[in-house]
């Protein structure tokens, strides 16, 4: 019977630090790091300053460990998804479906966020995190299918801009608003052939349908 207090505190714990970083991330990606204070997160959160503090010391801190959870879920999931297509364009369009149906961020905001107010040792710890969840995966992908010549990289062209590329129209996909499940779907097609196979193929096949 004494343990049972205990269990029940730590999940307690848990859930209210799972909440933190939920409030935090909605509040950062709509107002940008500054302007949300530890005091706004405990306020929409329904708890306490202190009680916030307990589980992070700083906003600093739950601005990390928001960015840490996150970008590990993406790179299993990443990993996942090209693990298990062996088609390119499936594994791209299924890539891009991932990240418009569960990627919380705008990379624009993010990215002024990250290089104007995080502590320069925390942003290489950020840069390194956001290379092995995302870029790594992917720049990995696009590496075997040029040397399989599935696709063709320019020889002044790193598969890694392809990668920058990739994120950038996902996050730009975000700010639209997708709303259904169709609209997403359409969406991850479209992007998945403009990345394989460029803007005029892409363009005249749709004229074509």
């Amino acid at each position: 019977m004494s343990k049972q207090p205990k269990t029940l505190k730590k999940e307690d714990g848990e859930k209210t630090r799972k909440l933190i970083m939920e409030t935090a991330r909605a509040l950062f990606m709509e107002y940008g790091y500054r302007a949300v204070s530890t005091r706004k997160i405990a306020q929409v959160c329904k708890i306490t300053q202190p009680a916030l503090y307990h589980h992070f010391s700083n906003k600093q801190a739950i601005y990390l460990e928001m960015l840490r959870v996150d970008l590990e879920q993406m790179k299993l999931s990443l990993s996942s998804i090209i693990n298990n297509k062996k088609d390119l364009q499936e594994c791209l369009q299924h890539i891009i479906y991932y990240l418009l149906k569960t990627y919380p961020y705008n990379l624009n905001q993010l990215f002024h966020d990250i290089k104007h107010e995080i502590a320069d040792e925390n942003q290489k710890v950020l840069r390194q995190w956001w290379e092995e969840a995302c870029l790594a995966p992917i720049s990995a992908l696009l590496q075997t299918a040029s040397e399989e010549g599935s696709v063709h990289v320019p020889a002044n062209t790193s598969v890694k801009q392809y990668a920058y590329l990739l994120m950038s129209l996902v996050s730009q996909s975000e700010m639209e608003k997708l709303g259904s499940e169709a609209e997403v779907k359409e969406k991850a097609q479209f992007l998945s052939e403009f990345i394989m196979f460029g803007i005029s193929t892409t363009f005249r096949d749709k004229k074509k349908a």
